[in-house]
């Protein structure tokens, strides 16, 4: 998967670099998604792929008490929806 997320992982950094005043950081998935227990304060926006995303946000509707209770949302190039439980 790490050499699969070369172009993903090349843009974010790109994009990073015009944001100096954002902070930017990488973690695995798994790792992220035992953070995301440990340690939910210290995430605020995440960008990820739609598998990872996918993962990551049903670990936090875990926590917060199942899907049914969590909002979602999805960007695409030049489209965006929001889901409400």
């Amino acid at each position: 998967m790490k050499l699969a997320d070369g172009l993903f992982l090349e843009s974010c950094r790109e994009v990073a670099t015009k944001y100096p005043g954002i902070k930017y950081n990488e973690i695995i998935v798994d790792n992220c998604c035992m953070q995301l227990v440990s340690k939910p304060e210290q995430f605020d926006i995440m960008v990820t792929p739609n598998l990872y995303g996918n993962l990551i946000a049903n670990t936090a509707a875990g926590i917060a008490g199942g899907t049914g209770v969590m909002p979602g949302g999805n960007e695409l190039i030049h489209i965006e929806y929001f889901k409400l439980p």
